[in-house]
């Protein structure tokens, strides 16, 4: 498969930094249009649970599917997200039909997550070159220049999210175009001696996993999609913030591409573990951070958390389910990220206009302190990290 591994890497490349004009910016998007601060976490809330149903939605359908893979139903989103984000630009009235078209492409964006994680995975039993944690890693670092360029271009014109994102779409089309068709890949590529000889989940294992998913996401997106208001808080802008989540996808690229020297050595469940535990670190340093500068040093911790949980919750989602769920694994993920994103968009804006964002803060900590907890109910029979 030639020039498979780059167009992996462009890929993740690219989706990340969608990722990053859609969801981490749609506050400022919003904000711009007039939206206040709590109808925006409703209007992205309601968004999310599209998402968290309509991601297994289509991995069920790609999984099913005898002449469609992922890459097929990949191209389909990509199209339908382009044209609702160029009809957003140009009809910017009615108010509700503007938030339709700008909520499509955000669901959408969503949904390929679960695709591109299981590409990912069939791709690196047909390319042993290819490393999911590294691909990743870049993703992380495209996040990260995509944030810092958006955080000084936003400033005064909240569409420029919208017009980045129909630019990138368009890439990842051709992009995705390119790759190979891999008919049937799940039935002649799933024998994987690290999938076959590990335990898998327990029903009560994997609800304990999903939950823990959940609840430490309530506490990332609260933090994450009012970062504004946190910098504000402590006189900064969009500017800081979008250094703010440079900052964060810099370091979560350390930890990714450090992670493969890693798995070798620790037991999946474990890192699992410790990067919950590390949500919670970092909830304490950013609620006694008493200035910018320190919130951005704050960021680092990144490094040990969600650098870590990312890539090792799709590794371990992948080995716990079996081969011909493999799809579906990633949809169960995906969802379990979206929806504690949607209860953390909900509550997060009635918390910060109702109680301050420092007391918001200290009420997401709680979350993340749950779900720790119920990951860590999870038995830590585990072979190593190999994949």
């Amino acid at each position: 498969m030639k020039n498979l591994k780059l167009k992996y890497i462009l890929t993740q490349s690219i989706f990340w930094m969608l990722m990053a004009c859609l969801t981490s910016y749609i506050n400022v998007i919003l904000t711009g249009r007039g939206i206040s601060v709590s109808n925006i976490g409703i209007i992205a809330a309601v968004g999310s649970v599209i998402a968290a149903f309509f991601g297994p939605f289509i991995s069920q359908l790609c999984e099913n599917s005898k002449s469609k893979t992922e890459r097929e139903y990949m191209l389909i989103v990509i199209l339908v997200s382009i044209i609702s984000l160029i009809l957003s630009l140009l009809f910017r009235s009615p108010i509700i039909t503007v938030l339709i078209l700008i909520l499509i492409p955000n669901v959408l964006v969503l949904s390929l997550q679960p695709l591109l994680n299981s590409l990912g995975m069939n791709y690196m039993q047909l390319d042993k070159n290819i490393d999911f944690s590294k691909a990743r890693g870049i993703g992380a670092f495209s996040y990260a220049i995509c944030s810092l360029i958006l955080g000084k271009m936003s400033v005064g014109n909240s569409d420029m999210p919208i017009i980045f994102s129909i630019v990138l779409f368009a890439l990842l089309f051709f992009i995705m175009l390119s790759q190979p068709h891999l008919e049937n890949i799940n039935s002649l590529h799933t024998s994987s001696e690290a999938v076959e000889s590990d335990i898998p989940f327990s029903k009560k294992e994997a609800t304990a996993a999903i939950i823990g998913v959940i609840l430490l996401f309530v506490f990332y997106q609260i933090n994450h999609s009012f970062m504004l208001q946190i910098m504000e808080n402590l006189g900064g802008d969009s500017s800081h913030m979008g250094l703010a989540f440079s900052i964060a996808a810099f370091s979560e690229t350390v930890a990714m591409f450090a992670l493969p020297k890693v798995l070798g050595k620790y037991n999946l469940i474990k890192l699992f573990k410790f990067s919950a535990v590390m949500f919670i670190v970092k909830g304490i340093l950013t609620y006694f951070a008493p200035t910018v500068g320190i919130l951005l040093a704050v960021q680092l911790s990144q490094v040990v958390g969600f650098g870590i949980f990312t890539p090792v919750s799709v590794y371990l989602f992948s080995r716990k389910f079996p081969p011909s769920m493999r799809i579906r694994a990633q949809g169960y993920l995906t969802s379990s990220i979206t929806l504690g994103g949607v209860f953390g968009l909900l509550i997060g804006g009635i918390l910060v206009e109702n109680l301050g964002i420092a007391n918001t803060i200290l009420i997401s900590m709680l979350f993340a302190l749950t779900g720790t907890i119920s990951i860590f109910t999870i038995k830590n029979i585990n072979q190593k990290g190999s994949v």
